[in-house]
């Protein structure tokens, strides 16, 4: 039984001798309206794509406007339970009530939407942000961004220039590659050689992701692996592309620098540079190389418990 986001209400203070009278609703027919999203548990999701989606406990579907919306609607129902954001296509002839005409939650009137009016909502996926030829074959577990509570859902506009992943690799192509340094620990450096690929740490200065630095010497210094063993030192070249310079304890994503037509971090006040990842090749993996001594003065964190 699927279970999907109801709209909001928002209680406005009044004085004493106004009544709490509700607004009345407005209905109208809407021809395939494709600005329509409701949400559903992310377990059952490929499955009212391929049966439909039947309401059992009312008598109406209710649906948002507003992506964000609908999920914050949603989780009010169903707590923790992962959602799933699907759009909808209004079938021809039912009717879409609006019972706050200044908000976004809407009543489809219908009990039941066939699967051909049922789609993956394309333009919130985010699972994988630097993919143009993914096949959309899975509902978009949706993440709420992180926003102030005061502030309400807004309706989702168009792409920004730059900010596609076509842009994003012509930008990669374009700039030259740089010479940075990534410091390890000798058995990761080894890994990293042999298996051609860095694997993004789960923390650091700016968020995490794949550290460099512009010298060797601070690269040694920022280092934060706690694998055991001797350091040492990895010469990369690196396309860095358009830089987001940001302050430390900033959480950086891949999501966020595509969406804002960047390519790379930069901590600022430190020679601190961050890729979330290597997946569209930004790391040449035939220039990295191993530095030939190991990191001066090293003491083993781990020597005391051997």
């Amino acid at each position: 039984q699927a279970t999907v986001a109801h709209s909001f209400t928002r209680w406005h203070k009044v004085s004493p001798t106004r009544s709490l009278s509700k607004p009345p609703s407005v209905t109208r027919t809407m021809n395939q309206d494709t600005g329509i999203y409701i949400a559903v548990p992310a377990d059952i999701a490929n499955k009212i794509l391929r049966e439909g989606y039947v309401c059992t406990r009312r008598r109406r579907v209710p649906a948002h406007r507003n992506r964000e919306g609908a999920i914050c609607a949603y989780r009010r129902c169903q707590g923790s339970r992962p959602p799933a954001l699907l759009q909808v296509k209004v079938p021809p002839g039912v009717g879409v009530t609006t019972t706050t005409p200044d908000k976004c939650g809407i009543k489809l009137e219908t009990q039941q939407l066939e699967p051909q009016y049922l789609s993956t909502d394309v333009q919130a996926h985010t699972i994988s942000p630097y993919s143009s030829s993914l096949a959309f074959t899975t509902p978009y577990l949706y993440q709420m961004p992180v926003r102030p509570a005061s502030a309400r859902p807004s309706a989702p506009g168009p792409s920004l220039p730059g900010t596609t992943h076509a842009d994003r690799v012509r930008r990669l192509q374009q700039c030259q590659p740089t010479t940075l340094y990534h410091c390890t620990a000798m058995t990761n450096a080894y890994s990293i050689k042999n298996q051609r690929q860095f694997l993004p740490g789960t923390r650091g200065f700016i968020g995490p992701g794949i550290y460099f630095s512009r010298k060797p010497e601070f690269a040694k210094r920022y280092c934060q692996c706690r694998a055991p063993g001797p350091r040492v030192v990895l010469q990369c070249q690196v396309r860095l592309g358009k830089i987001k310079s940001v302050f430390k304890n900033h959480n950086g994503t891949g999501q966020e620098l595509l969406a804002e037509g960047c390519d790379s971090y930069e901590e600022i006040n430190r020679d601190s540079l961050m890729l979330p990842d290597n997946r569209d090749g930004q790391i040449d993996m035939d220039s990295v190389h191993i530095m030939t001594d190991p990191v001066a003065n090293y003491k083993d964190p781990w020597a005391s418990f051997m």
